[in-house]
């Protein structure tokens, strides 16, 4: 596919185009909405690569799957994606009004890993405290098991089959962030804080501000607004830095009933780094289905976790090949490993679902024309992407 340095976007990433979009299809805009359905579904016709996958969900919801070929892409602005990875990746602290750098989040899995995927797991605790998304470089601080309030249960993982284990990792609860600086509109004034101490900072022609911007570590005396101080008594333990220090991991096999102890290892010193420990020492691999977990030195009120088993399945090939055929026949055709696909997905709920309050709708229950900042933000970014696709023609047609 092509693409030029001196063609980029406000997008933080490379955007991938197929003909679909150099076409004019909108894959961003509702297709009953702007009765395009047809429309649409001859343009992926048209350029797709194979044939499409069709599915049909338990709740009567079909979704067919068309795959299409990159003919461009959008490269973006090296400004734009460093200060976009800096705000998701790296946490300040304030110090005389300064921004200083405090946590440099882990983006991938560590060493002792290796290759193994994230297992996907169930986590259970029958004492409470236990949140789904308590995984490993989630970093929502809602998202950990709360260790303090599992009235002394253990964290049961059910890994849904057999695996072969190849690590365990744990993190601490991710610490509480906000933006700095904070701004609000005032009485007609755009209002900034700490206006007077900042480096570099431009406003636009309406006096928004516009950076620079930071993700600080919230220690809770930040109090602009009254909706966050009721944050803060309703979430006290999202303000400590909560983990757990050392803890006990057990195996059970599918279908067994005992628990075998692997020891105790060491957990984390701080809430942000990724603590791993490989299982390759042991002779023939870790296979095992369900996993314990037992705190036992904890951090700040009862101490806090995030979980990750890595690993691969260990499943029956010959008693899969028939559900692989399957898969293979209805699949789109396979492509070189040396070009790249765009899956385009197309959902039609089924006519007996409830339309009477959709996502299009602008007005609420009460019929009120109001529009929420989610779908204001669904706009701007519809318009971000339509001003690179209109680029990306107009340098296709240029050639």
């Amino acid at each position: 596919y092509t693409s030029s340095d001196t063609f980029r976007s406000r997008l933080p990433q490379p955007y991938l185009l197929t003909n679909f979009e150099l076409d004019g299809g909108d894959c961003f805009a509702s297709l009953d909405r702007r009765k395009a359905w047809n429309s649409s579904t001859a343009l992926l016709e048209k350029h797709a690569v194979g044939m499409p996958l069709v599915s049909k969900s338990a709740g009567g919801e079909k979704q067919v799957m068309y795959q299409l070929q990159v003919a461009a892409v959008i490269l973006p602005d090296p400004d734009v994606a460093a200060a976009e990875h800096d705000l998701l990746y790296k946490i300040y602290t304030i110090k005389r009004n300064r921004p200083k750098l405090l946590y440099t989040l882990p983006t991938n899995a560590p060493a002792a890993a290796g290759y193994a995927p994230l297992i996907k797991a169930q986590l259970r605790c029958s004492g409470g405290g236990i949140k789904q998304s308590a995984v490993v470089r989630v970093n929502n601080p809602a998202s950990a098991w709360d260790c303090g309030k599992s009235q002394g249960k253990p964290l049961e993982i059910d890994l849904g089959k057999t695996h072969n284990i190849k690590a365990f990792s744990t993190q601490g609860r991710h610490p509480a962030t906000r933006i700095y600086p904070h701004v609000r509109y005032f009485e007609g004034v755009y209002q900034v804080e700490d206006e007077e101490h900042l480096p570099g900072q431009f406003r636009d022609s309406k006096g928004r501000y516009g950076g620079p911007r930071w993700t600080v570590l919230d220690n809770g005396s930040f109090s602009w607004g009254e909706n966050y101080m009721m944050a803060q008594r309703k979430h006290p333990e999202f303000y400590l830095c909560q983990y757990v220090k050392r803890y006990e991991l057990l195996w059970r096999s599918d279908g067994g009933r005992k628990w075998h102890s692997l020891g105790t290892f060491a957990g984390n010193s701080d809430s942000t780094s990724e603590v791993a420990h490989s299982m390759a020492a042991i002779k023939g691999g870790l296979l095992a289905r369900y996993l314990r977990v037992v705190p036992l030195e904890c951090a700040n009120d009862g101490g806090a976790m995030r979980v990750g088993v890595y690993g691969t399945s260990v499943f029956d090939v010959c008693g899969n090949a028939k559900a692989k055929a399957k898969y293979a026949k209805q699949s789109v055709a396979a492509l070189p490993e040396d070009d790249e696909v765009v899956t385009y997905c197309l959902s039609q709920k089924p006519d007996t679902m409830n339309r009477t309050f959709v996502r299009e709708k602008i007005g609420n229950r009460k019929g009120q024309n109001h529009r929420s900042d989610e779908e204001a933000q669904s706009l701007l970014r519809h318009r971000m992407r339509k001003e690179a696709w209109e680029q990306a023609r107009e340098k296709t047609d240029e050639k």
